[in-house]
């Protein structure tokens, strides 16, 4: 049985969408707000982050430097803004 690939996606206009922090297939953290199954673009302003292979955290719309380390924020907000 082939296990289904799931996609991180960032869109950065649904800033009320939690963010979710995931390892890829490589074990580098990605973040996004939208998990789908098809690496298709789900929506006009979507950017598709990568594959999805192990979930790590979830938050709600306020993140803050006390949640996750320093550089893993501004990397974050890199993504998001």
């Amino acid at each position: 049985m082939s296990k289904i690939e799931k996609y991180l996606w960032l869109n950065s206009d649904e800033n009320k969408l939690p963010i979710m922090i995931y390892l890829d297939e490589k074990g580098n953290k990605i973040y996004g707000n939208i998990i789908t199954n098809t690496n298709t673009n789900c929506s006009k302003n979507g950017k598709c982050i990568g594959i999805a292979r192990t979930h790590l955290n979830t938050f709600q719309t306020n993140v803050g430097l006390t949640d996750i380390k320093p550089h893993e924020y501004l990397k974050m907000m890199e993504l998001i803004h």
